[in-house]
């Protein structure tokens, strides 16, 4: 059989993908059996997605397990749980924030230990990090560690040489946070300025920014209070005695975040709403397209609690990373599935299963990307997991190429 289309249809973004989305569809069910040695064999799990009215179809694998790297594979003793994965895209090289053991694992790109960064000398004295839980690379190759233990951040150069430390913001700038605020930086981000952006610990009012000069800038893209109808109503019948003992309107919290080469902020919210996943400008607002089926949620329909299911509920997204052209995957703690969304938010592809078999992942905390490559660091097992696109998957992005360079017959075939 052979479809034509006219190229009025194909210039129509929206038309275009709902036609890739059906045909595809169709075709799954040829490609997953040409792979159904691979996923009853290798794989244990099925890759499925969403049709219009939000039931899931069964699609082909998208993603076969490839590599498991251990502690002992890299020559530690153990990665005790570990909480950031960073890849350097200008050298491939592998950070880890291996937290309980209060260090930052740098390999090269072969997996090789290079060094062990714990400690650093600041005015003579050494000194050490506790509980590191972040890191990110600067543009000047600079590493910026999210020392939560000691409360700050650390700017060390690549030699490991103390650069600045950046401490709390609130003592100058009392009417911005609360007398008890309690400066615990658990996820740090920079961009190409040099500027950085901080999610601390129980802090609900967004993303504390500061300068490359160390100077306070404000806070950004606070989320939403999200109060569902039965908490209101209790609201309104309870005393003033009860609402003060239960904080019911703090507004979600951020679980994760990336910064795109273009400076826009990839972020998570642990949310059940349909921005559960934002695009903040510098100015914090959110770009996000949402103009697929639906929002990019993970799972559309999920089981809950009254339901036989070994994991209920819906996706908790923790993490994202961003690919080209927009694409952007989200790592779901609740099942340990990484849900990959194209530009305009429509659902490409999903896999991955919570368990300790071989291709699973135990607890999910943390994603990122080397080419097609999605690495996961898992926490529970301390161990990354890597995993590979198959055929298919690399169709699907050779189509995209072409559609992106308005190649749209070549994105057709």
């Amino acid at each position: 059989m052979k479809i034509t289309l006219s190229f009025d249809f194909i210039k129509n973004r929206r038309l275009f993908l709902l036609f890739c989305l059906v045909w595809l569809s169709l075709l799954s069910g040829v490609i997953s059996a040409n792979e159904t040695h691979l996923s009853t064999f290798m794989v244990p799990y099925r890759s499925y997605t969403f049709n219009y009215w939000g039931n899931a179809v069964e699609g082909p694998i998208s993603y076969l397990p490839k590599r498991v790297i251990s502690a002992s594979e890299i020559g530690l003793d153990n990665l005790r749980q570990p909480k950031d994965l960073v890849v350097n895209s200008q050298n491939g090289h592998i950070y880890i924030a291996d937290t309980g053991n209060n260090r930052i694992v740098h390999l090269d790109s072969d997996w090789n230990v290079l060094e062990i960064i714990d400690r650093f000398i600041n005015d003579g004295n050494e000194d050490r990090l506790t509980s590191p839980s972040s890191l990110a690379i600067g543009p000047e190759q600079h590493i910026y560690i999210a020392d939560t233990g000691n409360e700050r951040i650390v700017q060390l150069d690549q030699a490991g040489n103390l650069v600045n430390i950046y401490t709390s913001p609130h003592e100058e700038h009392a009417g911005v946070f609360e007398d008890n605020f309690r400066f615990r930086p658990i996820k740090v981000g920079v961009n190409e300025k040099g500027h950085l952006f901080i999610l601390s610990e129980d802090f609900f009012d967004g993303f504390i920014t500061i300068d490359a000069d160390g100077i306070f800038r404000g806070l950004i893209g606070a989320p939403k209070v999200s109060v569902s109808l039965t908490e209101y109503i209790w609201f309104l019948l309870s005393t003033d005695e009860q609402r003060a003992k239960r904080n019911l309107f703090l507004p979600t919290e951020y679980s994760g975040f990336t910064l795109d080469e273009n400076g826009f902020l990839y972020a998570t919210v642990t949310s059940d709403e349909g921005d559960a996943i934002r695009r903040l400008n510098p100015a914090g607002a959110d770009s996000l397209r949402r103009t697929g089926f639906h929002d990019p949620i993970g799972d559309v329909n999920y089981t809950n609690m009254w339901d036989q299911s070994t994991y209920y509920g819906r996706s908790t997204f923790v993490d994202v990373t961003v690919l080209p052209m927009g694409v952007y995957s989200v790592l779901d703690r609740t099942r340990s599935r990484i849900y990959t969304y194209d530009y305009d938010g429509n659902l490409l592809y999903m896999f991955g299963y919570r368990g300790r078999a071989h291709g699973q992942i135990a607890r999910g905390i943390a994603i990122e990307n080397i080419g097609l490559d999605l690495l996961v660091l898992d926490d529970e097992r301390g161990q990354i997991m890597i995993f590979e696109p198959t055929e298919y998957t690399k169709m699907v992005w050779t189509a995209l190429e072409h559609y992106d360079k308005g190649e749209y017959i070549e994105a057709e075939a």
